[in-house]
Parts: C-alpha cells; structure tokens; sequence
C-alpha cells in the first residue's frame, strides 16, 4: 500500500507546484499586460536612471523580445503587434539612445537583435499599410522633435554669446 501512495503523493506534489508556478508568457494577454508594466516602470525609471540601471532596463526589454515576442508573435493580433511596436519606438527614444536610421536597443554589437527589431517593424508598417508608419512618424515627431528644439536653440544661443565675445575682441 505504500509503495502505491508514494508515487501518487509525488505527483500531488508536482502537480501543486506546477500550478503554483505560472509559466512567463504563456498567453499574448500575460505578454501584453507583463510589457505594459514594463513600460510603465521604465518611464517612471528613465526620468532619473543612470546609465547603468537604463542597460538593466535595455536587458530586460531584449528579453522580452527575445523570450516573450518571438514565442508569442503568431498570435499577436495586427493590433497588437502595432500596439507593442509603437510603444516600443517610445520607450527607445525616451530611454534617451542616439536616433539613426536604425533603431539600437542595448549594445551596437548586437547586431542580430537590432536587425530583429528592424524586420519586425518593417513587418508590422508592411502589414498596416501606410496608416501605422504615420503613427510612428507622429510619435517620433512628438518625443523628439521637442528635444531637437532644445539643442537648435543650444546651439543658437552658442552662436550667439561666440559672436559677442569676437565683437568685443
């Protein structure tokens, strides 16, 4: 009689402890609502972050990508996929990273994940039709343009106190 409650008691065990333990990203809406926090808690970390913490923030942003999105993305509705993509070009240009042609999250050296990201917003403004690449054109006009105004008139102000200094020479 014991050696038959053994195994069935090994499997109640297993069984409890699989149900206490939820599998990341086991669904898009835990996905989705997981990156959502994120975003949340990075906005909140960025205002203040230095350049160390906003790399632990990159880390996890790449993980999630490369854990969550990729095993996830099939069953990503059009939506939702625009929906991630478009908070993800707001998250990398509020984390403060250079704007290029490219977008670069994490190290310059990762080039495989770089070009992941660039194919699947490529993916995602071809799926959409021209209506999504005017968001992210909107967006990035929002985020950055204001930032651009700053350092435009910098670089005025510079122009400026340089020619009085020669004009007082």
């Amino acid at each position: 009689m014991k050696k038959k409650l053994f195994p069935i008691t090994i499997l109640c065990i297993t069984l409890a402890f699989g149900a206490c333990t939820k599998e990341r990203c086991s669904s898009t809406k835990q996905f989705l609502d997981e990156f959502e926090l994120f975003i949340s808690n990075a906005e909140k970390i960025n205002q203040s972050a230095t350049d160390e913490e906003k790399l632990v923030e990159e880390d996890k942003y790449k993980d999630m990508i490369n854990y969550c999105y990729k095993k996830l993305r099939d069953k990503l509705t059009l939506k939702e996929r625009q929906d991630f993509w478009k908070q993800s070009v707001i998250y990398y240009l509020e984390n403060g990273r250079q704007l290029s042609m490219e977008l670069i999250i994490g190290s310059e050296n990762d080039e495989a994940f770089n070009a992941y990201i660039q194919n699947e917003l490529e993916q995602v403004i071809k799926d959409s039709g021209n209506d999504f690449e005017r968001v992210l054109q909107d967006v990035i006009q929002e985020k950055l343009m204001p930032s651009l105004n700053e350092i435009f008139k910098g670089i005025e102000d510079l122009g400026k106190n340089l020619q009085e200094a020669i004009d007082n020479n």
